[in-house]
């Protein structure tokens, strides 16, 4: 073997297990639970050309649109923490609602309690059962849009290190 030819192997290599390691992002990412208009948004996000069909203006589109796409779904991100702070603000304020309503119930009655019985009483509210439910459906939509950030930003990466490996490759074809 040519000593040019041992190292575009390499590089070949590399590419290849790049585009797998892209591969298992994607198919994890599709796997997460997500509201289905954003299903068909992912599966486009992560398409990336196979090595054969790459050149310079596609690795710069690709480029382009994942700065594009990791804004969007940062904002989306974003979007989903300010709801999910909201809806842990809501339920504390109906809590400390519900707590007072307890008490003058029952002091009206001329009743004592014990806080554990209060307590109790709050938690035992339908209100606070579907509160909570939402609460964790904030969460996990939050987080989901975390993960899509995260592996949106990881495609970006690998699709700088696939520019390079293309800009080394036109470098030693011009050689020859």
């Amino acid at each position: 073997m040519s000593d040019d030819v041992q190292p575009r192997i390499q590089r070949g290599r590399k590419i290849q297990k790049e585009e797998e390691e892209i591969k298992e992002v994607k198919d994890s990412i599709l796997n997460l639970v997500l509201d289905s208009s954003m299903e068909g948004d992912l599966k486009n996000l992560f398409k990336f050309p196979s090595f054969k069909d790459l050149n310079p203006a596609i690795v710069g589109d690709i480029i382009g649109q994942s700065a594009l796409a990791e804004a969007r779904w940062s904002v989306l991100h974003n979007e989903a923490i300010a709801n999910f702070e909201k809806k842990e603000m809501d339920f504390e304020i109906w809590q400390a609602k519900r707590d007072l309503e307890i008490r003058n119930e029952v002091s009206e009655n001329k009743e004592k309690i014990t806080e554990t019985k209060v307590k109790n009483l709050v938690t035992c509210d339908p209100t606070f059962r579907r509160m909570q439910q939402d609460i964790i459906n904030a969460k996990q939509k939050m987080n989901n849009l975390k993960s899509v950030s995260i592996a949106l930003i990881s495609k970006g990466n690998k699709a700088m290190s696939v520019a390079n490996l293309v800009k080394e490759e036109i470098k030693l074809i011009d050689k020859i």
